[in-house]
């Protein structure tokens, strides 16, 4: 059986040097077709219209009971409804702008004690978190995937990508690349971002960005005041 891997950082939110937490590492994320056939494998008389019809129902059955104030226990989790937010005294009621009916999802507990007989761990080398930017994407139609488009929005993919966009430390930076004669040693920040994720960020490129080659670098805070960056490896151009 694979081991499960995980890492080790600094908890930046506990006081002491020597306080770390863990990461566990995903080697895939599969989905409910990928579940089925993981199924089907072990028991080939399964076929996954069956499966999904069974599922369908499963999730409209939860949804029903839920909805008629039942609770559920089964042998792999438990469902149940709770209300956050806050009420002004006894008599105040429910406000959906105030407050947000969410299910509450618990793994059952003879089934973590089953995962964790049967698991292995592999500790992994811990390197430095930082910003990764893995693509760029020039999201104006046409246009390539060379080029950056100023007054229409771009993508980049990666991982770390999270920044506090009111920090004006952290963000999207275009930097002069080496040639840019227009404004050499200048950098630009992204003002205008549609989407941070640690995966992905959209952003509209300035619209008074100058004709020349760039470079982007996403810049973030990791832990309390650690400033980290990751560039694209890629020149961009404003033509």
């Amino acid at each position: 059986m694979p081991k499960l891997k995980y890492k080790t950082h600094p908890n930046d939110f506990k006081n002491g040097a020597n306080q770390y937490r863990a990461n566990m590492m995903a080697d895939e994320t599969i989905d409910l077709d990928q579940l089925f056939e993981m199924m089907r494998a072990n028991n080939p008389a399964l076929t996954t219209a069956e499966m999904h019809i069974f599922f369908a129902n499963f999730k409209q059955t939860v949804l029903r009971a839920l909805l008629d104030g039942k609770r559920i226990n089964t042998d792999l989790m438990s469902f149940k409804l709770s209300l956050r937010g806050n009420f002004d005294g006894p008599d105040d009621y429910y406000d959906s702008k105030r407050h947000e009916l969410v299910i509450l999802i618990r793994p059952d507990s003879d089934f973590q004690d089953l995962l964790r007989l049967q698991a292995t761990l592999e500790k992994q080398r811990t390197s430095l978190r930082q910003p990764e930017i893995t693509g760029y994407i020039n999201m104006r139609k046409g246009a390539s995937n060379d080029l950056l488009s100023p007054s229409h929005t771009a993508r980049l993919d990666g991982n770390n990508l999270a920044f506090d966009e009111d920090d004006l430390r952290q963000g999207v930076f275009l930097l002069p690349a080496n040639g840019n004669v227009n404004i050499a040693g200048v950098e630009v920040r992204a003002e205008e971002i549609s989407l941070v994720t640690p995966t992905k960020i959209i952003f509209r490129v300035p619209d008074d960005l100058l004709p020349g080659p760039y470079r982007i670098e996403v810049r973030a805070v990791f832990g309390k005041e650690d400033l980290r960056s990751g560039i694209l490896n890629q020149t961009l151009t404003v033509e």
